[in-house]
């Protein structure tokens, strides 16, 4: 047996066996799939304007809350240490008006558009749910 055909048998191997071992490791899940994690059944309101003349209390209701603890990022912003009231099916947080600063640059305004609504608690992480700011009038 030549060199060349010895090193495609090692690699197939190689390749064989991370297959093999990937296969019996569980994909990451969210709670909805898992059955445990947080399900946001709807948020209240479901839209407002932006701005930061328009302070928004939104109130999430759904299932698999945590009694505190629970993360809700908006559009990717994190509101963390939110407590949840009713026996673990309601949260309430004000929507964010900027994205965090960055470094050197100052925060930036939060535009008129849609944006996701996430739960996360120690068992997961709820699956998306729209939100919708609006253009705000002053």
């Amino acid at each position: 047996m030549n060199l060349h055909r010895l090193g495609q048998r090692v690699s197939a191997a190689l390749i064989a066996s991370v297959v093999l071992a990937c296969a019996g490791s569980p994909s990451p899940k969210s709670g909805t799939e898992m059955g445990t994690g947080p399900v946001i059944a709807s948020v209240f309101p479901s839209s407002g304007r932006a701005g930061e003349a328009y302070p928004i209390q939104v109130t999430v209701e759904g299932t698999g809350f945590e009694e505190e603890g629970n993360i809700v990022t908006f559009g990717g912003i994190p509101v963390e240490d939110l407590e949840a009231s009713d026996g673990g099916t309601r949260i309430r947080f004000w929507v964010p008006k900027e994205f965090p600063s960055k470094g050197e640059a100052p925060p930036q305004i939060i535009e008129p558009g849609e944006y996701s609504i996430i739960v996360t608690t120690k068992a997961g992480t709820s699956e998306p749910v729209a939100f919708t700011l609006t253009r705000g009038t002053e």
